[in-house]
């Protein structure tokens, strides 16, 4: 009679075979942890100034002011390349209208994504990569939305730099398909049903048209994977060694 092989639990070996000095829970970088604590702090200060808590009568405006502020406007951006005035003030606008949002909920959400996002990618890319990819998605995604739209409504919260960490993860989801043998069709899942709800919104009720920043954040996020995600060195090696043949 044949003897049968003892079963082996997986999972408990896995758990012998880690590190017992090793933390339970994976750090957070502290690029993700500071941009989602200054979204956060800014929202806590414009619900108390909204809620009469702090500033007077006038904290009422406070969202306002900062939007017009740090907000990036079309029309602004328009009268900047027709006349070739690329004054400090304005450029500053392509990196700065992430930090303010619309409502409570708006930046709440945004964070949230935010690092959820970028503690998932930096556990594969680091820290650095996580700045790069953030802030060449808000670059992208402003320049996407002021070259491609007409419109007076600012682009402001973290989304578009969201999108980028997004097109990081699915980067990842897409490499790993690959090994598995799996469609790496499906790692745009995700992606293309946030953009396809965000083309609906816009169709049915004709929303702003900030899915264009986002889309641009999104492309930037997948592309500069391949040249700062890991292995990036190896990668870029190969693609000199076949060009020059």
């Amino acid at each position: 009679m044949k003897q049968r092989k003892p079963r082996v639990n997986r999972a408990k070996v896995r758990l012998e075979e880690r590190d017992p000095s090793a933390s339970p829970v994976n750090p957070m970088s502290p690029i993700v942890a500071i941009v989602g604590i200054l979204i956060l702090a800014t929202e806590a200060v414009l619900q108390a100034g909204e809620h009469g808590l702090v500033g007077g009568p006038q904290a009422i405006g406070w969202r306002v002011a900062l939007i017009q502020r740090f907000g990036f406007f079309d029309p602004v951006f328009q009268n900047m390349l027709e006349n070739h005035r690329y004054e400090l003030g304005n450029l500053q606008r392509l990196v700065t209208y992430p930090v303010v949002h619309v409502s409570l909920g708006h930046s709440i959400f945004g964070a949230a994504l935010f690092l959820a996002l970028g503690k998932k990618v930096a556990e594969e890319f680091g820290g650095l990569a996580i700045a790069i990819l953030a802030v060449s998605g808000t670059i992208v995604g402003a320049v996407a939305f002021g070259l491609l739209t007409t419109t007076n409504v600012p682009l402001v919260g973290v989304y578009p730099a969201v999108y980028a960490l997004l097109g990081a993860y699915t980067w990842i989801l897409w490499l790993t398909f690959d090994h598995r043998g799996r469609a790496q069709f499906a790692a745009f899942r995700l992606v293309a049903f946030l953009i396809g709800m965000q083309l609906l919104w816009q169709f049915l009720i004709g929303g702003p048209m900030d899915w264009i920043a986002y889309l641009g954040g999104f492309v930037t996020g997948f592309g500069l994977s391949f040249v700062i995600g890991p292995d990036a060195g190896k990668r870029v090696r190969r693609w000199v060694e076949s060009v020059r043949g």
